[in-house]
């Protein structure tokens, strides 16, 4: 056993414990990953479930938004208010539920925002529909849900040869291609800065020159630390 899965399993201990004493109802913890094409965060988060369930915790990992989503173009804004409203059904159901300590999130609100910025950007959104729909996925009812929010990105020239790795054609998407990554990983760090600066609970990863075993070990490192914090003021973990 290594230090990392010592820590997740007296984690888990201490969360039950405090299970057993808390009035009113102690929530699961959700972690978001959102990020650019190719950065990695779906991989990871297979990576993170299977190890939290390895060292006692039921954990979850959703279907991602993207993936229930089929007949919605990339490039209409009305795909992101889909994928937005399915993680919403999610996030509120299972912070009500027994079934599951810990649930990761692949896209959730703090996508949303992004994916915000990146309408207002291209001129599909007003600046006052983006602001609107922004206060929205950080009203204070789903932000106190989210205990953690991770931006992982990578740069368009290496997550283009990533794709290209398993591609069986040379043909791009409608997001993976260097133009649009490119103003995605823009858009994904402005959208971090300015969130970090109103302190929200949100970390950046730029996995870009990291392994996979970095990236995981970095990102594991980054939640069992919120999972720590947040056990040590349970209180943030209460649904009143």
């Amino acid at each position: 056993m290594n230090g990392q899965e010592a820590r997740a399993q007296e984690l888990i201990a201490t969360y039950h414990a405090l299970k057993q004493n808390s009035q009113p109802f102690l929530r699961p913890l959700f972690i978001e990953l959102t990020g650019t094409p190719e950065s990695g965060k779906t991989s990871v988060i297979t990576a993170l479930t299977r190890f939290f369930k390895r060292n006692g915790w039921r954990a979850f990992n959703p279907l991602e938004g993207a993936e229930a989503t089929k007949l919605i173009s990339r490039n209409d804004p009305r795909y992101n208010l889909r994928t937005f409203s399915y993680i919403l059904d999610i996030l509120l159901e299972r912070s009500s539920a027994h079934d599951f300590e810990l649930v990761f999130l692949d896209r959730g609100i703090y996508d949303f925002y992004c994916w915000a910025q990146r309408w207002l950007a291209e001129n599909k959104w007003s600046g006052e529909v983006c602001r609107i729909n922004q206060e929205f996925a950080l009203q204070p009812k789903l932000t106190n849900l989210v205990d953690l929010g991770l931006f992982v990105i990578c740069q368009p020239e290496v997550a283009l040869a990533r794709e290209k790795t398993w591609a069986l054609t040379a043909l791009t998407g409608e997001t993976t291609n260097l133009e649009t990554i490119a103003k995605l990983v823009q858009i994904w760090q402005g959208c971090f800065k300015q969130l970090q600066a109103e302190k929200r609970p949100v970390q950046l990863i730029d996995t870009t020159f990291l392994n996979p075993s970095q990236v995981g070990q970095r990102i594991l490192e980054m939640v069992l630390k919120t999972i720590e914090e947040k056990l040590k003021n349970p209180e943030s973990l209460e649904l009143s």
